[in-house]
């Protein structure tokens, strides 16, 4: 997402800032998820915690979809 913001940003566009905010408006936590919350959730996936869960859809998305 960040590279999508500078990049519309780099168009002549809205600033990345304004791009995230407008983004993160539509998100529960009014926030995007950080690289480290995505990492925590595909380690706990890759590890024995999640050794019982099976076709689950884990969205680390703060919000922004509802399965």
């Amino acid at each position: 997402m960040r590279a999508w913001f500078d990049h519309r940003e780099a168009k002549g566009g809205q600033t990345a800032q304004e791009s995230y905010d407008e983004v993160a408006d539509d998100t529960d936590l009014r926030r995007l998820p950080t690289p480290d919350e995505i990492a925590d959730a595909a380690v706990f996936l890759a590890s024995d915690l999640a050794s019982g869960v099976s076709g689950q859809c884990i969205d680390v998305t703060c919000g922004q979809s509802h399965n």
